[in-house]
């Protein structure tokens, strides 16, 4: 298989919501190949993914999304030897020019953004991919940059991993963008978010596992903020995180 700009989707839960995901990762106006990370899932996904993905990784119990975002990365860049990966979380919808847009902005490690509605992506709700209201493709922005990263959907290259490592597997799963934010401050690379909008059910996963799941996850994200305010003295999102990039 010829490998071209591999696109990584992790996935935990929710078919319905994966299906829409895989869909606009493979209405690129790119070439790509998809990855999907069947991560311990018990509700259809696996099954779904192996029929609709160029490559799949199955694991039998979940594990942290470091860890996932890690060997994956790994694999993309050590055994593929990859110039770039995409990322993206099964709780986002892309537009049919996000990947091309991220490349060629040429930054190491860019993002595209998060907005709450399809009607901010240029479509509305059931319309197809890729067709605004006019029933042209949408695919003219006006782009600008921030230094706010977003995590749900972002392009890294080969030398960022090199420079920076591995996401700490210490913070399992929440926080561990922000920490990564950090460490590429520390190593002097710029983290850019460009104005590429992309569709985000936020906090996707939590909304749709059982009970006992959502229970176990608070749970984890509350130990990794604990392990982030350990290593910086502060949490994400106060005047003294902010002060981290000064």
């Amino acid at each position: 298989m010829s490998i071209e700009n591999l696109v990584i989707v992790p996935v935990r839960v929710n078919l319905p919501m994966t299906a829409r995901c895989v869909e606009s990762a493979h209405n690129q106006d790119i070439p790509v190949t998809l990855m999907c990370i069947d991560n311990g899932t018990t509700d259809g996904c696996g099954p779904w993914l192996r029929a609709n993905s160029d490559i799949v990784v199955s694991f039998t119990r979940p594990k942290g999304l470091s860890c996932v975002w890690n060997r994956m990365l790994a694999y993309a860049f050590d055994t593929l030897r990859l110039p770039w990966a995409l990322v993206m979380n099964n709780d986002t919808i892309l537009r049919p020019d996000t990947y091309r847009l991220l490349v060629e902005d040429g930054g190491s490690f860019v993002t595209a953004v998060g907005v709450s509605s399809m009607a901010q992506m240029g479509w509305i709700e059931g319309s197809p991919l890729g067709v605004n209201q006019s029933n042209e493709v949408c695919v003219n922005l006006t782009l600008t940059r921030r230094p706010h990263p977003d995590f749900s959907c972002f392009l890294i290259r080969h030398e960022v991993c090199e420079r920076v490592g591995g996401f700490d597997e210490h913070i399992v799963s929440w926080c561990s963008d922000c920490d990564y934010h950090v460490r590429m401050h520390q190593e002097g690379i710029e983290a850019a978010c460009i104005s590429v909008p992309f569709y985000h059910i936020a906090s996707g996963t939590l909304k749709y596992v059982d009970p006992k799941t959502h229970e176990a996850l608070c749970r984890q994200s509350d130990a990794d903020r604990e392990a982030f305010r350990r290593k910086y003295g502060c949490l994400p999102g106060t005047p003294e995180y902010t002060e981290l990039f000064k």
